[in-house]
């Protein structure tokens, strides 16, 4: 991410996130978490990284195969 030298920014993270998989099949992921959390601050050439989670959330009789979704994170620079 790029930003104003020492500049603090603001993540806001999904709650929830449907993704879909073979056969219209469904799962979610939940529990965002960020690295930093809540808020960070660019460093001294204007640039941050940031790691995000989740859970998945895989029920005991989920459809094998591949799923995909798709998800936004706001950063906010203050």
């Amino acid at each position: 991410m790029a930003g104003s030298n020492r500049a603090v920014y603001v993540i806001t993270l999904p709650n929830t996130v449907t993704l879909t998989g073979p056969s219209g099949a469904t799962m979610t992921a939940s529990a965002f978490s960020s690295n930093p959390s809540g808020t960070g601050t660019f460093n001294n050439s204007g640039s941050a990284s940031l790691a995000v989670g989740a859970t998945l959330n895989v029920s005991a009789a989920q459809t094998m195969g591949a799923y995909s979704g798709s998800f936004v994170i706001n950063v906010e620079q203050q």
